[in-house]
């Protein structure tokens, strides 16, 4: 990633360079409403701060329900046991 410019009002193309993605996927990101932007005089900004934020990696705390569910899963055996005296 290159360094952003310390203006707190970016270009979709600025943030493209930023990231190093297509300018498309900038417009993307603000369409999924992934990337907030703002209409600045008829042109789309978007803030230094959203930028920052937008590039910190977000961690979904897992419920209840799925670390039980991930108890269970690990209590579980892995191979079928065999029997003895069984065929071989």
């Amino acid at each position: 990633m290159s360094t952003l410019p310390s203006v707190q009002w970016l270009k979709p193309a600025e943030v493209a360079d930023h990231f190093r993605v297509n300018r498309k996927t900038v417009y993307r990101w603000i369409e999924d409403k992934r990337l907030p932007s703002y209409d600045v005089g008829g042109a789309k900004r978007i803030l230094r701060n959203d930028v920052l934020s937008f590039a910190v990696p977000t961690v979904q705390t897992p419920t209840l329900a799925e670390i039980n569910q991930a108890k269970d899963n690990f209590d579980a055996p892995i191979l079928p046991t065999r029997q003895a005296g069984g065929d071989q």
